[in-house]
Formats: structure tokens, sequence, C-alpha cells
């Protein structure tokens, strides 16, 4: 029994697996610039690493109606930025090596499905059998459901990996486990608030997850 427990992992991309922050906050930034919210500042990013998604949308100032647009517009300039975009350093190493110990893996994302397949191929990490993309900010949980249900795998089986703490949220929300990884978005203490089944500080401790 022990030997198939948490033999799943399904990840978050941005941040998660892509070190995307320096391209995203000029993105965010252009996009405010054209739809009339607040920019980020440099002064403002270890404030905004320790609010969740919902506190970013309300400090930047975005009306909800927008948001969809937001969204759709920031994914339209993402794709355009692919190639700037790398991996987090030390995890196409852990994925290699998830993927030879026999792991299924896959990726939950809110960013484009063509970004995303354009990086895995670019860097030479082709290991996922599935990947979603999930256009909603807050639909994250619904998506991963649906993920885990067409892959034909059990709950007590998967572990969500994300860097965001609406990760933790959603991985909570459908009763699966949660690995937070502190590289990302959201500050460590942020993500510890949400209570994590699992904090992981460096990619290489992803493979204690197994």
């Amino acid at each position: 029994m022990e030997e198939e427990y948490k033999k799943t992992l399904l990840f978050d991309f941005d941040g998660t697996l892509a070190d995307s922050l320096l391209v995203a906050v000029p993105i965010i930034n252009q996009v405010a610039r054209e739809m009339g919210f607040k920019e980020i500042s440099v002064k403002d990013m270890s404030l905004l690493e320790n609010k969740s998604a919902r506190e970013i949308v309300k400090f930047l100032g975005i009306p909800s109606y927008k948001l969809p647009l937001v969204v759709r517009r920031a994914r339209i300039l993402f794709k355009q930025e692919v190639q700037s975009i790398y991996p987090v350093r030390g995890i196409c190493e852990a994925l290699e090596k998830l993927y030879h110990s026999g792991v299924t893996l896959g990726i939950l994302t809110s960013n484009t499905s063509n970004t995303v397949e354009h990086f895995i191929r670019k860097n030479k990490i082709d290991y996922f059998v599935s990947i979603s993309a999930s256009s909603g900010v807050w639909s994250k949980s619904r998506k991963l459901k649906k993920m885990i249900s067409k892959m034909g795998v059990s709950d007590s089986q998967v572990i969500y990996v994300g860097d965001e703490m609406r990760d933790i949220v959603a991985a909570k929300k459908i009763g699966i486990q949660a690995a937070a990884v502190t590289w990302g978005y959201n500050s460590k203490a942020a993500l510890e608030k949400e209570g994590p089944d699992f904090i992981l500080e460096h990619p290489s401790d992803l493979l204690k997850l197994i």
C-alpha cells in the first residue's frame, strides 16, 4: 500500500516549475497601464509575497468585472515572452529523477497550454502525462478534481505542488494533499498559514514526497 501512496504529483507552473516572476511583473504592469489599475513597484514586492491572490487583486484595484480580461491579456503576453522564462534552478533534475522513479507527473496551470508545452519542449522535460490549463483565477479546485478524475488516479495518491496560497486552498478543498514550495511567488510564512501537508525548500525536496 505504501509503495503506491503519493505516486502522482501534479504541479502548478509559474513560480513552481518556471522562474517567471521577473517576467510576470513587467507583464502585469503593462496590463495595468492598458487597463487602468495600479502598477507593482519594487517596494510592493515584499508586501505582495505575503498576500493571497484575492488580496493582490484588491491591492492593485482590479475590478472583478475586469479580471477575466486582465487574465486573458496577461496570458497572451506570457506566450510572447516564453523564450525569456527559465526553469527554477534544480527543478529539471528533480523532475527527471521523479519520472525515472515511476512517479506520474502532471501540470495544472493558470497559464496557457501552449506556453507550458513550449517551455517543456525548450527545456527537454517532457515527463508529464497530462497538462491542464485553467483560465479562471478562482477555479483551480474544480479543474484539479476534473484532471484527477480524467487521469484515473485516486485522491489518496495525489499531491498538488504549488507556490501560492491558492494552490494549497484548492488542494484542501477537494481533499488531496498539498506541498508548498518556498521558491515561488508567496513567502514561506504566508504558505504556512494555509497549513500545507509539506513545505519544500528546494526542488530536491520533491523526492522526499515519494
